[in-house]
């Protein structure tokens, strides 16, 4: 294994991602520390490369081409460039300029990778957060953005229990038996609500995204021992922000789930909606769904959790 090299387990399988720039590894890798693993068989090898070029131009959007043997997808607004080859195991990862590396592939480096390649495998990125207990498997917080799944993952922080899945995106096996697994330990906050948190308190920074105003943390930095290795599926918790400082847990119809998990499909590839229609309509279901109200205490946020997990 090259010096330039490492391998990180996620939902099972090891990825192995060969650095070929600096930059690009400092700005991608600490998102995926918490998943590095010794060197391994690898059952897809990422090539992480800085391409030539001019910058094309302010267009925004994907441009997108799907086949049955892999994926071409190009940003031409942030100058990246994702190619998946399915049969031969292997993708590029590749970016004109590592000072332009947009927030959303810091929090989640080679999401549409990974997405496309896991589905082959029965596995499923979702847009969710997700907390666990040993002993008391673990929650997906759902809810459209702005709906509470920062603050309620956030909130999590403030109880050694529980341990961490993941704030913005998770992997789910299948709906049989389904267990949640870690990708990635960024978090994004808007700047407003730092106060509620004392847990970030001190913590630096990794970024900012000027699109939605959000600052992104790593919390791998400090949380590392905090994230789980995969745990079943218990419950599907419908996030709802409520005034008053208390947080509560009631009952909720699968229906919610549903659209809870579901509302941010064009951050999915076109190819991938329909299964993950499909999947997230088994998974809600196969397990319980709650809607969490969410108040003001993080807490008792946590609290809440924590109590349901251990009944």
């Amino acid at each position: 294994m090259s010096d330039a090299g490492e391998c990180f387990r996620i939902a099972g399988a090891v990825i192995r991602v060969e650095w070929n720039d600096p930059e690009l590894r400092a700005g991608l890798r600490p998102a995926l520390a918490h998943r590095a693993t010794v060197p391994a068989a690898a059952d897809l090898v990422i090539s992480v490369v800085r391409r030539s070029g001019s910058e094309s131009g302010p267009a925004a959007g994907l441009i997108v081409h799907e086949t049955s043997g892999g994926l071409v997808v190009e940003e031409p607004e942030w100058g990246l460039s994702h190619r998946l080859d399915l049969v031969a195991g292997r993708a590029v990862f590749s970016c004109l300029n590592p000072a332009r590396l947009p927030v959303h592939e810091r929090a989640a480096p080679f999401r549409l990778i990974l997405q496309s390649w896991l589905r082959t495998r029965g596995v499923h990125l979702l847009h969710a957060g997700g907390v666990g207990r040993p002993g008391g498997g673990a929650v997906l917080l759902a809810a459209p953005g702005g709906g509470g799944k920062s603050k309620a993952f956030l909130a999590c922080l403030t109880s050694s229990s529980l341990k961490l899945f993941g704030e913005d995106f998770v992997a789910i096996t299948a709906p049989a038996g389904p267990c949640v697994a870690s990708l990635y330990s960024a978090a994004k906050l808007h700047p407003a609500d730092l106060g509620r948190f004392p847990a970030l308190a001190g913590e630096g920074a990794a970024g900012h995204d000027a699109r939605d105003g959000k600052i992104i943390f790593d919390l791998a930095a400090r949380y590392a021992s905090r994230f789980a290795d995969p745990l079943p599926l218990r419950a599907i918790f419908v996030l709802q922000i409520t005034a008053g400082p208390g947080s509560r847990i009631v009952p909720a119809a699968p229906a919610e789930a549903v659209r809870a998990m579901l509302t941010s499909l064009l951050m999915v590839l076109p190819a991938a909606r329909r299964p993950l229609f499909e999947f997230t309509a088994q998974l809600a279901r196969s397990v319980p769904a709650y809607r969490l109200e969410l108040g003001g205490d993080p807490g008792q946020v946590a609290t809440a959790i924590e109590e349901f997990l251990r009944s």
